[in-house]
């Protein structure tokens, strides 16, 4: 609930208006979405801004929500993928806070109070330390004008300031085995790639699109071994792990971790053929426009942008950048960041540790 409007009321002018209205944690950074029709913004916009700046963290909605995201920890570990993900992360990150979950830990979160909410939100959910982004069909001085006099009810406050840790990449091999009675091993392995706004990211974004495309076919397509078979470095504020996560039945776990090695291998000592590297520069482009289909989604990505310091139309030249990158860069950020006797791994299942 808010100072004027109970989570009830909020729920009745929400399905009333037809609007959507919903908030969201990332590693990164909070958000709160909201969805409407021309018609419909302004008081759409009020329910934002009372959501934004004026909830009142009440008792009894604090111990339902914080009972289900005890649940929503707790489920963690009967999942293989989230406890792969999860624990790989706190492994492979040596300093920086992504390597502690998003939804906490179930011992913090059974002793947040009301006071605790209300002191961080004070905090930190200031105009000032606030990335906005609008996207639709609108009157951009009219939508100007209703955003600045509902910002400016607001208390003025100085921004919180938040410092970003540069995770080192690690400098040996780390391997760890969860052991559980399941039919499917799930293992991540990788090393500590590089933030958003490196010089290197879209480099290495191609490097990952090549050997996504060249485990992905071989481990699904040809020999059928793996469940899942994904590549990937999200694109992060701070350091992101290069990951290779992939789902196989025990008795191919190591065959299926070598032959991961051996295509890293393989693409580290040979010439990088000008077919991948276009392939993979046409699935980043069309991936990225993929993402976009939205006014939601790219509102998002704005924010993002504009937060990460690359401005909020970075969008509108990423293709480009994307086209403009080198093969000689590519090579070079692969060779720079992805060691394989320095990989970091994860596995939950029934195996044997061997490599």
């Amino acid at each position: 609930g808010t100072k004027e409007y109970s989570s009830d009321q909020i729920a009745q002018k929400i399905d009333s208006l037809g609007i959507e209205l919903y908030a969201q944690s990332t590693p990164d950074y909070a958000r709160i979405s909201l969805l409407t029709t021309p018609e419909t913004f302004k008081p759409g916009l009020d329910l934002f801004s009372q959501a934004l700046f004026h909830p009142v963290f009440p008792e009894k909605e604090m111990k339902n929500t914080r009972t289900d995201i005890i649940a929503q920890i707790q489920k963690v570990k009967d999942s293989s993928y989230d406890l792969t993900n999860q624990e790989f992360a706190r492994d492979i990150y040596s300093k920086s806070p992504y390597k502690r979950p998003v939804l906490g830990y179930e011992e913090t979160v059974s002793k947040l109070s009301p006071e605790e909410l209300r002191s961080f939100h004070k905090r930190v959910f200031v105009p000032s330390n606030i990335i906005l982004s609008v996207v639709g069909d609108f009157n951009s001085e009219e939508i100007k004008n209703l955003l600045e006099s509902e910002f400016e009810k607001v208390l003025a406050a100085p921004a919180q300031k938040f410092s970003l840790i540069d995770e080192p990449a690690q400098e040996k091999e780390k391997s760890r085995i969860i052991p559980q009675e399941k039919l499917q091993t799930t293992f991540n392995l990788g090393r500590m790639g590089v933030k958003v706004t490196s010089p290197n990211y879209l480099s290495l974004k191609l490097v990952e699109r090549i050997l996504s495309s060249r485990l992905f076919f071989k481990y699904v397509y040809e020999e059928g071994m793996a469940y899942r078979m994904w590549t990937y470095m999200q694109p992060r504020l701070g350091s992101a792990p290069f990951t290779f996560e992939m789902g196989v039945s025990p008795e191919n776990f190591n065959k299926a971790r070598t032959g991961i090695l051996s295509e890293v291998q393989t693409l580290l000592r040979s010439p990088l053929p000008e077919k991948d590297v276009q392939t993979a520069k046409a699935n980043l482009i069309s991936g990225f426009y993929l993402s976009q289909q939205t006014n939601t989604d790219q509102a998002r990505t704005m924010a993002f942008y504009e937060m990460a310091g690359l401005g909020y139309l970075y969008g509108d030249t990423y293709p480009d950048l994307v086209k403009k990158v080198k093969t000689s860069e590519i090579a070079s950020a692969a060779k720079k960041y992805l060691d394989p006797d320095k990989f970091t791994q994860v596995a939950v299942g029934k195996i044997e540790d061997k490599k």
